[in-house]
């Protein structure tokens, strides 16, 4: 996971919020990291997972100006509303100003009947055109993809081939979104699509990047005799590894590095601690010096005196090398 913070991470003061949200003091939160133009999804295990994430993301669009739109199907209206409430947007009045909208698939995904993936796009863009003739920056939207669900559990033929589109569409619009996936509700093999086909994943209240995304036009042509993007994955594959080596060889060498000063913290300690004991000695050998020695202890104090040089050096040089100056 590489995330982007958001230059302002506590929540506006009451003043200058919009007049259908509440002050909500919290010092970071990972939807900081969700930008307009960001095509994300959320996988998730329950609904407290799902609106603990989304709801503060919608919030955060309405902070700066942006029209927000919440497509519910497998959490109630009324769940949906306990949970903005909670997070300090009113809901009402967000609906009265045009900030808000609360809808249902038969409102959006399944508006002209069965799913059309292109239509679906050409009402998102519609969306974000209207919304910026209101007056707002941009639309910040996101909706809960069980309605894609059949009667069997099967995922609609043309899920993925929306979630492709999606990918295209929002680098243009000004929109970002985020897809919501009950983990519990959507069968292994469409989930593994959902991972392929979003750069980032939003897991257990985390936005991660996601080592396992394809582009669309790769997962499209992965059924087709294709060595153009055979050639593309492979050399994705080949830049991904050598970005992991890279952060490796890097990790390794900082933590050598904090190794490396952590000792010379050390050994700055060590010679500190040596050198007053250190001192005593050289005056005692200079006083020893002055006395009236036998020639053989004579002796023995001078080779003394040569072994304390040779010490204080040592000890200088380390309090040189790791004694910060200046």
């Amino acid at each position: 996971m590489s995330v982007i913070p958001d230059p302002s991470p506590i929540s506006p003061s009451a003043q200058s919020l919009p007049p259908f949200l509440r002050a909500w003091n919290f010092a970071s939160h990972e939807v900081d990291s969700c930008k307009n133009h960001d095509h994300f999804a959320i996988i998730y295990d329950n609904p407290t997972e799902q609106l603990d994430f989304i709801v503060p993301f919608l919030r955060r669009g309405l902070e700066r100006g942006e029209k927000a739109v919440f497509i519910y199907d497998d959490n109630s209206l009324g769940t949906v509303i306990a949970a903005m409430e909670r997070h300090g947007i009113d809901v009402d009045a967000a609906k009265a100003a045009g900030a808000l909208s609360i809808v249902t698939k038969g409102d959006a995904y399944l508006k002209s009947g069965d799913f059309d993936p292109d239509w679906m796009v050409d009402f998102l863009g519609e969306a974000v055109e209207s919304a910026k003739k209101e007056g707002f920056s941009a639309v910040r939207a996101s909706g809960e993809m069980t309605w894609a669900l059949g009667p069997a559990g099967e995922a609609h033929e043309r899920l993925i081939d929306y979630e492709c589109k999606l990918n295209t569409f929002f680098p243009q619009y000004d929109m970002g979104g985020i897809c919501q996936y009950n983990r519990n509700r959507f069968r292994a093999k469409t989930l593994m699509h959902v991972i392929h086909t979003h750069s980032r994943l939003v897991f257990r209240g985390k936005v991660c990047e996601n080592p396992w995304y394809i582009p669309a036009d790769i997962l499209r042509a992965q059924d087709q005799e294709s060595s153009d993007s055979i050639l593309r994955l492979l050399e994705s594959m080949e830049e991904n590894t050598r970005l992991r080596r890279a952060l490796a060889a890097e990790t390794e060498a900082l933590r050598r590095s904090e190794k490396l000063a952590a000792a010379g913290r050390v050994a700055a300690v060590v010679a500190h601690e040596i050198n007053n004991p250190l001192a005593a000695l050289v005056n005692l050998h200079y006083l020893l010096q002055m006395e009236k020695l036998p020639l053989p202890v004579r002796k023995i104090v001078i080779d003394m005196g040569k072994e304390l040089d040779r010490v204080c050096n040592l000890t200088q040089r380390t309090l040189d090398a790791f004694t910060p100056h200046g």
